[in-house]
């Protein structure tokens, strides 16, 4: 670990549940952490029909076909239950940052999160064209250790399940928590403000990660991050690398 890294607990797990319509996400996510030297806070929850070349692994009873990767289809309400059954796991054990897949970090989070550690969960702000202002995206969410995650995680579950919503997201913003706070905007980015919306206000120098969310299509949301260099795999990681150095 970086000597920049040493003072940051390690009673701490960065978090993401992966299916087979999703790998080329996670080996995207997992180079990704890699560079930034973040991979021993790394932990994936999936289902068993997976194996993965990655020892922090815990398999979920469960099983997904690749039409999980299609939102709002049947198989993918499935994944909303189990992507919460894997934070159910750990919330009472150790601070965890959740995160979908689907996201590039530019830079390790850990100090944005040690100097705005108020003990209540933080959310990545969804907003946008349809979207009203605070809006809570589900797929990037930091739960300290604390009563008011715990509070937090557990309503929202039983929500959820009571729901039997194919979107999480939805329930979340429909049963927003007590308290909470949200990540700052222009460092945590969805795809609205990275992508469509740069043209009005650029992208912030010091930016910590994008959630390349807005698109319709895994493979329109894939090409579109990779046509703007934000995909890590063999072939893109010594420029990746090279990037975050410049950063």
């Amino acid at each position: 670990m970086s000597n920049c890294q040493k003072h940051y607990s390690q009673e701490m797990l960065i978090l993401t549940y992966i299916t087979p319509g999703y790998l080329h996400w996670f080996y995207h996510l997992y180079l990704n952490l890699r560079l930034l030297r973040l991979d021993p806070y790394f932990h994936v929850c999936t289902s068993s029909s997976i194996e993965l070349p990655f020892h922090n692994v815990t398999t979920l009873d469960a099983g997904f076909s690749k039409s999980a990767q299609t939102f709002g289809s049947k198989e993918y309400g499935k994944i909303v239950n189990s992507k919460h059954d894997c934070i159910l796991k750990f919330y009472k054990q150790t601070d965890i940052l959740f995160l979908d897949t689907d996201v590039t970090l530019f830079r390790s989070p850990l100090p944005y999160l040690s100097q705005h550690n108020t003990g209540i969960p933080l959310f990545l702000e969804d907003s946008g064209p349809f979207r009203e202002k605070g809006t809570l995206n589900s797929g990037c969410v930091y739960l300290p250790r604390t009563s008011h995650s715990v509070e937090f995680v557990d309503s929202f579950v039983k929500h959820l399940k009571r729901e039997n919503s194919r979107n999480d997201q939805d329930v979340l913003n429909k049963y927003k928590p007590a308290l909470y706070a949200l990540l700052n905007k222009n460092l945590f980015a969805n795809g609205y403000r990275f992508y469509e919306n740069r043209h009005k206000h650029p992208v912030n120098k010091n930016i910590v990660l994008v959630h390349h969310n807005w698109i319709s299509g895994d493979a329109n949301k894939w090409n579109r991050a990779k046509s703007f260099d934000c995909i890590v795999n063999e072939s893109s990681r010594h420029r990746f690398s090279e990037m975050l150095k410049q950063s």
